[in-house]
């Protein structure tokens, strides 16, 4: 009896081996079980944390130097409109948009070299970015404060700074934070599904929202302050941030956008609202989570257009035009 019952065991567990192992009805391998979210949310997500990469940018004279040495280990992009752009750009600079990216990559602009990417203020080409890194297209800078730091003469940023949050709060609310099911994405796990989440992002174009025309109906929103835990609560004394937008929740750079982080936190069925210092990165993160099946806006010019004249004075995150415009050249296009 003893020896039928371990024979039937050691029957039982090779049957189950067998089963697990077993090809589908199609004959082929076993499904995968990761999800076409899962498998998006890791790669992406993995640029988003990673700091050397997002958000990617170089200081003005920084890349002028650089540029002048050798200005053939740089590729240029121009994301402005054509009118702007022809009538004055970095010399060497190709224009490009959002839809018409890839195509530009592929046929008009040169490979092979160290990628700058501009646009009025630095925070369109957040979405550029985000999709060159993905589809390799690498490495990958853009100018900080745009072109608007480049020259004097383009001045969007003194467009963009205000004080449109006279009442912050200090209040943390995470403790608010409830969590949801993930987005549900049709397509299989691989290339060609980064591939065409990657050309639906850029084909949606840059996604942003300013404060002033969401204030009203703020309660709609999911609002997301990505900075450190102090400056959410108002206690950076090197910036000067006041505190927060009302029931915003604070979510840790680099910490917490992440499918085994905080993701599981943002709702599927409300609008979300990222903001950062200055738009640039929220633009990058805004990108990744309509790649990944939310709808994400960036809030333009960040706490820069919230409470600009609490940022302390020379605080390197607080747009200047006098000191932080130069006089670099432009050139036009007949």
């Amino acid at each position: 009896m003893f020896l039928r019952k371990t024979w039937l065991i050691v029957m039982l567990v090779a049957l189950f081996a067998l089963w697990g192992c077993s090809d589908d009805d199609n004959g082929g391998p076993t499904a995968p079980t990761e999800t076409a979210f899962e498998y998006l949310a890791g790669i992406v997500g993995d640029l988003i944390n990673d700091n050397t990469r997002t958000p990617g940018v170089i200081g003005v004279d920084d890349f002028y130097n650089a540029w002048v040495a050798d200005p053939d280990d740089y590729a240029i992009i121009d994301f402005r409109s054509l009118d702007d752009y022809n009538a004055g750009h970095i010399p060497g600079a190709y224009h490009s948009t959002l839809p018409g990216l890839l195509d530009n990559l592929e046929n008009v602009i040169p490979q092979g070299r160290t990628y700058i990417v501009v646009c009025y203020t630095g925070q369109t080409v957040g979405h550029a970015q985000v999709a060159m890194n993905l589809l390799g297209y690498a490495p990958v800078r853009s100018i900080k404060w745009g072109m608007s730091a480049w020259n004097s003469s383009i001045q969007n940023w003194n467009n963009g700074i205000g004080n449109t949050l006279p009442a912050w709060e200090t209040e943390d609310q995470n403790d608010n934070l409830v969590e949801h099911d993930f987005p549900v994405l049709a397509g299989t796990p691989g290339p060609a599904l980064l591939q065409a989440r990657v050309e639906a992002m850029l084909a949606g174009g840059f996604k942003r929202v300013s404060y002033a025309n969401i204030h009203a109906d703020i309660d709609d929103y999911f609002v997301i302050d990505y900075h450190p835990a102090a400056v959410y609560l108002g206690n950076h004394a090197a910036s000067g941030v006041p505190g927060h937008i009302p029931g915003s929740f604070q979510f840790t750079p680099y910490q917490s956008l992440g499918i085994d982080q905080m993701l599981n936190n943002l709702p599927t069925d409300q609008p979300i609202v990222l903001y950062c210092w200055t738009g640039t990165g929220s633009s990058h993160f805004a990108a990744y989570l309509n790649m990944v099946g939310y709808e994400a806006y960036s809030l333009l010019y960040g706490v820069n257009n919230l409470f600009y004249d609490e940022l302390v004075v020379g605080f390197e995150n607080k747009w200047n035009a006098d000191t932080m415009a130069r006089e670099y050249p432009l050139t036009t296009s007949e």
